[in-house]
C-alpha cells in the first residue's frame, strides 16, 4: 500500500485507483472471483475492460 500511496497523487487526474483489501470479506471475494493473488496490480479501461494484470507468481521452490 505504501507504493500506491506514493504514486496516487501523481496519477490521480488520469487514473481511478481501486484497492481491494484482502483482509476484508469484500476484498477477498473480489480477488478470488477474478483469480488474483494478493500482489496483483490490475489496470482497467474507463469502460471496465481489463487492460493489463501484473502479479507476483507464487513461490514454486
Amino acid at each position: 500500500m505504501s507504493v500506491m500511496k506514493k504514486i496516487r497523487n501523481e496519477y490521480t487526474e488520469r487514473l481511478e485507483f481501486v484497492v481491494a483489501d484482502i483482509n476484508t470479506l469484500e476484498g477477498k471475494t473480489f480477488t478470488q472471483r477474478n483469480g488474483y493473488l494478493a500482489a496483483a496490480l490490475v489496470f482497467y479501461s474507463a469502460d471496465g475492460r481489463n487492460l493489463k494484470t501484473l502479479f507476483r507468481r507464487p513461490w514454486c521452490g
